[in-house]
């Protein structure tokens, strides 16, 4: 199987960068695409916030989440940026979801993404014992290759 879609999650920790250099290798040497992916869920918490201690969402609340989104944007650009030398079909999606796992599990459909690379932890507070629960929940219902790639023990 080759896999020339490859969808590469982060939420810009540590831990979720480690899938980025396989994901690289396997686009380079299948001649295809990676996607570099946040979910901007605290744009989503912020306006719902408003929304349950005022029921108004204002320009200036939308600005902000807004401003949160484009962020993420940017900072995906600077991951990509770095990854244009060996693989030139590299491009970024920074979406709001309230549900990071779903949003990538869409996304994965919708574009027809071949595989999601991804770690099995990235930010958040206890680690599941597994797995992460964002990676648990793609794993169990995506309907394309999941590669879970671990830090290398040293």
């Amino acid at each position: 199987m080759s896999y020339k879609n490859i969808l590469v999650p982060t939420d810009f920790s540590m831990e979720s960068k480690v899938a980025f250099e396989p994901a690289c290798e396997l686009a380079k040497a299948s001649g295809g695409r990676i996607t570099f992916i946040t979910i901007a869920q605290e744009a989503v918490n912020l306006r719902m916030a408003v929304l349950a201690n005022s029921a108004i969402v204002t320009p200036e609340i939308d600005e902000v989440a807004n401003g949160l989104v484009e962020s993420a944007r940017k900072r995906l650009l600077e991951i990509a940026d770095a990854f244009r030398a060996r693989v030139p079909n590299v491009s970024v999606v920074a979406e709001e979801a309230l549900s990071p796992a779903r949003a990538i599990v869409e996304y994965a459909d919708r574009e027809k993404i071949d595989m999601i690379a991804m770690s099995p932890h990235g930010h958040g507070g206890l680690k599941r014992f597994l797995l992460g629960s964002v990676t648990e929940r793609v794993v169990r219902e995506a309907h394309c290759a999941v590669l879970i790639v671990r830090r290398p023990v040293a």
